[in-house]
């Protein structure tokens, strides 16, 4: 009889599980090294060897860097945010906030 009642048990347990919990898990994972925000540019200012781009609502001073390959395309892209303020969307890294993709 013990034998039945913890098969029961244990048979609970598994067919409680949710396979979709792990996906909140492995997004975080994978959004680690960096993140997607998509707002309206605020104001750019130049620094000696970039741009530091601030976002109307997102934290944060972000940084794009002139050794980036694209940097005159991303800056196009963000003064024009600036200028007709609409949204743009930027792929930073998540911890120093260096802009590496502008769309």
């Amino acid at each position: 009889m013990r034998w039945l009642v913890m098969v029961a048990f244990v048979a609970s347990v598994f067919t409680g599980l949710n396979p979709a919990q792990a996906g909140p898990s492995i997004r975080l994972v994978a959004s680690e090294h960096s993140t997607i925000t998509a707002d309206t540019v605020k104001s750019i200012r130049a620094d000696g060897n970039g741009l530091l781009v601030v976002f109307a609502k997102t934290a944060g001073t972000y940084y794009l860097d002139r050794d980036v390959i694209n940097f005159e395309t991303y800056r196009r892209k963000l003064e024009e945010s600036l200028k007709n303020q609409k949204p743009v969307s930027v792929k930073a890294e998540q911890h120093q906030l260096n802009i590496v993709e502008v769309k």
